[in-house]
């Protein structure tokens, strides 16, 4: 599930990246290869915001699906007729960060957990050992 979650991080960031980058130069269209970039970019958000429906909304789901279909060189400019695409993989970006930080730290806690039980168990035994080896003597 982390996994899922840095790859639809990285493949947010190198969408932002990208549709900025064509933005400023092109007047508003952007190149085939961007779109290209976009529609990954898009179906691998999609596969994990699918699963992550408490922090994805109904519109960013739509969004996304809308570009994830989209047939690859159908088109080769695409228009921008606002900065919601942006804003859209940019908040999907927060959220994916969130859950992936959200993840970590449940990680982070259960291995925690872990080293204290083990320490705890290995302090028994130690116990055990040195009365067994008192009761001996």
């Amino acid at each position: 599930k982390a996994a899922d979650a840095a790859g639809a991080i990285d493949a947010c960031k190198r969408a932002i990246e990208a549709l900025k980058a064509s933005k400023g130069g092109l007047a508003g269209h952007t190149e085939l290869e961007t779109v290209e970039l976009l529609q990954r970019a898009a179906a691998t958000a999609l596969a994990f915001a699918s699963a992550q429906t408490s922090t994805v909304s109904d519109s960013q789901l739509e969004m996304l699906a809308r570009f994830a279909k989209q047939e690859p060189g159908s088109a080769y400019q695409y228009t921008y007729h606002s900065n919601s695409i942006i804003a859209t993989i940019e908040d999907l970006l927060q959220s994916f960060t969130r859950i992936l930080n959200g993840l970590d730290a449940d990680e982070f806690d259960k291995k925690a957990q872990h080293d204290k039980t083990q320490l705890s168990l290995s302090n028994e035994v130690k116990f055990a050992e040195k009365e067994k080896a008192e009761k001996e003597a």
